[in-house]
């Protein structure tokens, strides 16, 4: 997926969900996912980091999935993070 096409993506997804209900602003990092989630807290001096998880089992990763893992350890703000619920 190119970065216009994901751009595009999350601007659908922020006004179905989003639009009316809270401040929001699309931004789209390349690299390692953790690092750059890490990174955008401490830049835009955020509050606390919400995030999804898969809530993986495999072993080291028995509730969150690896970049979710690293951002609860090192974050040095509040992370929330979020299971998808089952289809």
């Amino acid at each position: 997926m190119t970065e216009q096409a994901a751009r595009a993506r999350l601007q659908d997804i922020a006004r179905e969900h989003l639009e009316g209900k809270v401040h929001y602003e699309i931004l789209i990092r390349t690299g390692d996912p953790s690092e750059e989630i890490l990174r955008a807290a401490e830049d835009f001096a955020v509050d606390s980091v919400v995030m999804a998880t898969h809530g993986r089992t495999e072993p080291g990763h028995f509730l969150l999935g690896s970049v979710a893992e690293r951002v609860v350890r090192e974050s040095s703000r509040p992370v929330l993070t979020m299971r998808e619920p089952a289809p």
